[in-house]
């Protein structure tokens, strides 16, 4: 059974590079003081790398050096949606749909690597917590703009989550730390910590925190995620609160019960 219905592949390149240094030199000469026009144009070169049957570890080291750009590109065209009156102008809803669609795109990529993690591929496995974090971390970006935005998670969002950590989990790879500094509040983070915070974070009901409140929801759920854990069973302690997970479901969680 397909681990995260991954789309087919193909032998011919139609992207603009084809490994970590071909995409350094694309990425030397694009527009990058035009956010819209750069945002695009990453997206749709992802969308066609992401066809491109390349090796596992050639595809992870090629996002890697693209990712700086898709966090930049990506922030500035927050601006032009965040907390904007509903319903969105054109102009708004557009900038919305690409920062959502570069996000996917990239996370797709990731997921390419992760399954071939899971599969033990030997470019690739020795880095599976790095892989799910940074597929973690594109996701976490999508929920964001989605609350920002006041728009709902796609169908799909919590599956693929959720499909994320069990894969997380297989690998062994729920605690290892990750060095992340793009992603803004700490130097370094678990697989289990990102899971964690995007899950508190929806129970946090950020669309109705104002633009201040949901700043301090993501510093302080930043500060405390890792000392939350994904268990097997409720935790019997009377001062904890667990939160019931279906994996198999679209759902972020089943049940939220005082243990």
């Amino acid at each position: 059974m397909p681990r995260f219905s991954l789309p087919a592949q193909h032998e011919q390149n139609k992207a603009a590079f084809s490994d970590a240094d071909s995409a350094a030199r694309w990425l030397a000469g694009q527009p990058q003081a035009n956010a819209s026009l750069m945002s695009a144009e990453i997206t749709k070169q992802l969308e066609a790398f992401n066809r491109f049957a390349t090796s596992p570890r050639n595809r992870f080291k090629t996002l890697e050096v693209l990712r700086k750009a898709v966090f930049a590109v990506s922030g500035e065209g927050q601006r032009r949606f965040e907390y904007r009156p509903l319903p969105l102008l054109t102009a708004e809803q557009n900038a919305f749909d690409g920062a959502r669609r570069l996000w996917r795109s990239c996370a797709l990529g990731y997921l390419y690597c992760l399954d071939a993690c899971l599969d033990r591929d030997d470019g690739i496995a020795s880095y599976g917590g790095r892989v799910a974090h940074r597929v973690l971390a594109c996701l976490r970006m999508e929920q964001q703009l989605c609350y920002l935005a006041n728009a709902e998670l796609g169908a799909d969002f919590w599956r693929i989550l959720h499909a994320v950590w069990r894969a997380v989990e297989q690998l062994g790879a729920a605690r290892e730390p990750v060095a992340d500094r793009l992603l803004g509040e700490s130097s370094e983070s678990t697989p289990r910590g990102q899971y964690a915070m995007m899950l508190m974070l929806h129970f946090a009901r950020p669309y109705a925190l104002s633009r201040a409140q949901f700043g301090s929801v993501l510093r302080g759920l930043g500060r405390w995620r890792e000392q939350a854990a994904v268990l097997n069973v409720p935790d019997d302690n009377p001062k904890s609160c667990c939160v019931a997970l279906d994996l198999s479901s679209d759902t972020p969680s089943c049940a939220l019960a005082d243990g």
